[in-house]
């Protein structure tokens, strides 16, 4: 399937020879700030059919093709940062991190919020606290 640019990762696979300095300096200039071209960051959403005679919306999956040159220069930029995430994260977050469960988190949480709900008891109050 091609991409919106009308190439796909297959012609950049097959033509990678002649085209890869192209590619690489234009890589190579997104990371030193060029803004990228709007062609590059162009997507198109395409709808697929879940069934052979589709009746409503919900039959079909969507799935958006984005131009080639910019899924290479998100995977490095992704790469980049992944490298560089666990001096970006807290060791307590645990959301969106490999081998943690954002639902421990929320576990957490729920019981976080009962404590602070329950009235101090008599004996607290005698002793001053409040």
């Amino acid at each position: 399937m091609a991409e919106p640019d009308g190439f796909s990762s297959a012609f950049f696979q097959a033509c990678w020879n002649t085209i890869a300095e192209d590619v690489i300096a234009a890589v190579m200039d997104f990371f030193r700030g060029t803004t990228m071209p709007k062609c590059f960051t162009a997507t198109s959403i395409i709808l697929i059919p879940k069934n052979d005679s589709p009746q409503s919306s919900s039959e079909f999956t969507p799935i958006s093709l984005c131009n080639v040159t910019n899924k290479i220069m998100s995977k490095l930029h992704y790469t980049k940062i992944f490298q560089a995430l666990p001096d970006l994260i807290s060791p307590s977050q645990s959301g969106f991190v490999p081998g943690r469960l954002i639902a421990d988190s929320i576990l957490l949480a729920q019981e976080m919020t009962q404590h602070l709900d329950m009235r101090p008891s008599e004996s607290h109050l005698e002793i001053g606290y409040v």
